[in-house]
């Protein structure tokens, strides 16, 4: 292979060209017709009652954050194989991070998992929780709603992996985003999920008082419908009549719209996610069929057909082979093959080091086999071969001696 394989790649083609090159000449760039139109589309795909496009997945759990009322001293759970964002938050907005262990075969957190982090750290009060569908498994997404009803706790789905995965509840299916077993659900259009915006995310809810908030947050916190006024004499002039300039900050809020031109990108990408999610399956099962015949090796447990396949996690047992996961990458590098963790343990960063307990075993055995491999619309079947028999054959030359 001439050209490195990264581990992610967005797919753009000449629709998408042509669909953002068509809101530039748009009136508006900001909060216009593809902003409403990308929030519609989403709101039919995913049927939900609302949704509410912003600036970047980050900023979708923030303002889930803020539109919760998450404050200071407030308890939070999420699972120690996550991204740094949600536990950012929570640490800058004063709140009580609690780390709940994770599935060692999927490295996703299971109602077990939630329930001993509560009973291990003798939360009595609990805010909320975040599931988080790991590379795009939301298959051990358990009934919430019997936990957010047991602990009058806000359920909110990290799902920046997920978009076009489903979820399936009491033997019903649903597409993960529907809410159906949650407040909030938010998603990342970043270049490597699902379907990118460039920068951007996505956040669902059936809730209307939590839509509403989030969009007002979403744009410093302004109303600018008089029907939705607080009571103010500085709204009109002297005779009653409407100040037709004047609008009003209800609540502190910050500038996370997503332009124009970014949802013009996004409403394009979205008419191709069927086809970007079935072939991330294909090759999904492409994977599967080779590497279930190694020994030393694991394929993921989870269902692929109901998984948006954003990551292939394939697991090696490293401690019966003579090479390192370090080495292992750097030795498929050097052949041009880009491979990835997701995630290193939260605790392992030093501004969460003090999260650390010594139950995580589950995230400490994860963590250590999981390799996630290149996967991506377009990715080729000779890539595929090339990437399991350079991965085979260094595994064959580095396998311990009591291994047959």
């Amino acid at each position: 292979m001439n050209k490195k394989i990264p581990y992610g790649k967005q797919y753009i083609d000449s629709m998408d060209i042509k669909t953002v090159v068509k809101s530039l000449k748009n009136n508006l760039l900001t909060t216009g017709h593809y902003v409403n139109l990308l929030e519609k589309k989403l709101t039919t795909l995913l049927n939900v009652k609302h949704v509410i496009v912003c600036s970047s997945g980050t900023a979708a759990l923030h303002l889930s954050f803020m539109a919760i009322g998450l404050k200071k001293n407030d308890n939070i759970i999420m699972p120690t194989i996550n991204f740094a964002s949600a536990a950012n938050l929570s640490r800058l907005m004063g709140a009580n991070i609690f780390l709940s262990d994770v599935d060692e075969d999927t490295g996703v957190m299971t109602e077990k998992n939630l329930y001993d982090c509560i009973q291990n750290n003798k939360i009595k009060n609990l805010k909320a929780f975040l599931p988080m569908h790991l590379g795009g498994n939301a298959e051990n997404s358990f009934n919430l709603n019997k936990i957010k009803k047991k602990y009058n706790a806000y359920c909110i789905e990290d799902a920046c992996h997920a978009l076009g995965s489903q979820i399936i509840v009491q033997k019903k299916k649903y597409n993960v985003g529907n809410c159906n077993n949650s407040d909030i659900c938010t998603f990342s259009m970043h270049p490597l999920k699902s379907i990118t915006s460039g920068e951007g995310g996505i956040i669902t809810t059936n809730n209307q008082i939590l839509a509403k908030k989030i969009k007002q947050l979403r744009s410093h916190g302004i109303e600018k419908r008089p029907s939705n006024f607080i009571k103010s004499k500085n709204s009109t002039d002297a005779k009653g009549a409407q100040n037709i300039w004047y609008y009003q900050v209800q609540y502190p809020g910050l500038n996370y719209r997503l332009s124009d031109i970014n949802c013009s990108l996004a409403v394009s990408q979205l008419s191709k996610l069927k086809n970007f999610i079935i072939a991330r399956r294909a090759i999904f099962k492409k994977y599967n069929a080779y590497f279930k015949k190694i020994k030393l090796l694991s394929i993921p447990k989870n269902n692929f057909q109901i998984s948006s396949c954003h990551l292939y996690p394939l697991k090696i047992a490293f401690s019966k082979l003579k090479i390192s996961k370090t080495n292992l990458m750097t030795k498929l590098l050097k052949k041009g093959v880009i491979t990835q963790v997701h995630y290193i343990p939260l605790y392992y960063h030093p501004a969460f080091k003090d999260l650390k307990k010594k139950w995580f075993k589950g995230t400490e055995k994860y963590y250590n086999n999981c390799l996630s491999l290149p996967i991506f619309f377009k990715l080729k079947n000779a890539q595929i071969k090339y990437i399991c028999k350079s991965i085979h054959n260094i595994i064959l030359k580095n396998k311990s001696k009591n291994v047959s």
